[in-house]
């Protein structure tokens, strides 16, 4: 959606991923980092205050999985927001498929709803997170490096690559690398669903 403070106008400068499952309506929520001017003052808002929001733009949804054996979320940055209004909604379901996140990062302080994610872990049939970060951690479960074709490879090595439906937000980039990887790994065009963190 496109969310504005100060006018109804439809001034697209604030773009934000839904990060709520369907079900939470009318409730909505987002995962927004402090990147700038707007985004540090988010959090001086006050309940009763007016907000704009404009959309919802964007049709990723779980309609697109109905017919896959497995799942896979691959989220980079900020792109965690609507992977996690999928994950929530597989979650509510019960979904007894197998589900995996591959959610990277620059850094290990950068994974936001950790808590979330581990609960959801213990609590859904068959679902796994895997972190990946740039630089270097001391976490023997996380992936150094990149979202690259080695560790999707090692993610989606459980099921047939044609049996996954992707799932993929994150900044151009990383989409553009991943699409290719995904390729090569035979996986059909047809089961990739995408969201670029890009409006240019």
């Amino acid at each position: 959606v496109w969310l504005n403070t100060s006018s109804s106008g439809g001034v697209k400068d604030h773009p934000f991923s839904i990060a709520s499952a369907k079900s939470n309506l009318p409730l909505v929520s987002f995962v927004i980092r402090s990147l700038g001017d707007f985004t540090s003052k988010l959090q001086d808002l006050t309940i009763g205050q007016k907000v704009y929001v404009d959309g919802p733009y964007g049709s990723i949804s779980l309609d697109d999985a109905k017919r896959s054996k497995a799942i896979v979320l691959i989220a980079g940055g900020a792109g965690i927001g609507p992977m996690l209004s999928l994950l929530r909604g597989l979650a509510e379901l019960n979904d007894p498929r197998p589900v995996r996140l591959i959610y990277g990062n620059k850094r290990i302080d950068q994974m936001v709803l950790q808590d979330e994610i581990r609960m959801l872990e213990k609590q859904m049939p068959d679902f796994k997170q895997q972190l990946v970060c740039k630089e270097s951690c001391e976490s023997e479960d996380v992936y150094q490096g990149v979202v690259d074709q080695a560790i999707i490879t090692q993610v989606m090595s459980s099921q047939p690559m044609d049996d996954w439906t992707v799932y993929l937000c994150g900044p151009r980039s990383m989409i553009e690398a991943v699409k290719k990887s995904l390729n090569k790994m035979k996986v059909p065009d047809k089961n990739v669903h995408y969201e670029q963190l890009s409006f240019d």
